[in-house]
């Protein structure tokens, strides 16, 4: 059996950058701004197959603040929709509040939501929506699904910053029939990490072997190359 535990810190090194986890199903979370900063939507398509979603936002009157756009994914590839808080707190000391909105049309898509500065880049707060999201999920099962092996949602990043991606080793219990050993043989894990670009392009690969069990390693990407905000999805092959 495989034991493989794969953690990303999405580690854009800025102060107060807020990383949360899944919502429950159906519920997404607010998020607020105001003055400078932009609220983003990011839907990836599965590597498998392409998909189909209507992105928008939602006010505290549950009415769209702008009209909803429809994306169209091909598999592996990544969509966005903005939305310019300054349009709605047009001044400083005014905060605006808004929920996500996301329906699955077809195919399988994955999501994430970020909020960050028009001027710098830097992103003040980032989560995941949800991972393998589809528009008819079987009778009995919910549309949320833990992340599938290798599929991550989509973050940003801009020049100076940096993405870490880290792998962790760890060991189930042994097998009921097993023999107790004193020291049992590890397993052997292996990963290649890197980051795979919005048109589903990968780069930066780079193998990582935690040597012992509870271990890890990490692989970190620079961003100081860049001259304009990029977003990449992480991805790991086991």
């Amino acid at each position: 059996m495989r034991s493989l535990a794969i953690f990303f810190a999405g580690t854009l090194m800025l102060c107060g950058t807020l990383l949360a986890v899944d919502p429950p199903d159906g519920d997404f979370p607010i998020l607020g701004g105001s003055l400078g900063q932009t609220i983003r939507i990011a839907i990836t398509a599965d590597g498998r197959a392409g998909c189909a979603a209507v992105v928008g936002f939602r006010n505290s009157l549950n009415a769209p603040p702008e009209p909803d756009r429809t994306l169209s994914l091909a598999a592996g590839n990544t969509g966005f929709v903005d939305l310019n808080l300054s349009r709605l707190a047009p001044r400083f000391g005014q905060r605006v509040e808004l929920r996500p909105f996301v329906q699955v049309t077809s195919g399988q898509c994955d999501g994430s939501v970020e909020v960050f500065e028009v001027f710098t880049g830097h992103t003040t707060a980032s989560l995941r929506l949800f991972t393998g999201l589809s528009d008819s999920p079987k009778p009995g099962t919910p549309g949320l699904v833990p992340p599938p092996d290798p599929d991550f949602p989509a973050l940003g990043a801009v020049r100076g910053q940096l993405v870490r991606l880290g792998v962790a080793r760890t060991q189930g219990p042994p097998e009921p029939d097993t023999p107790g050993l004193v020291d049992p043989p590890e397993p052997e894990c292996q990963a290649v990490l890197g980051l795979q670009t919005a048109t589903a392009t990968r780069s930066g690969r780079r193998s990582g072997s935690p040597s012992r069990p509870a271990s890890s390693t990490s692989w970190i990407s620079t961003r100081r190359r860049c001259r304009v905000r990029r977003a990449a999805s992480p991805f790991a092959l086991c």
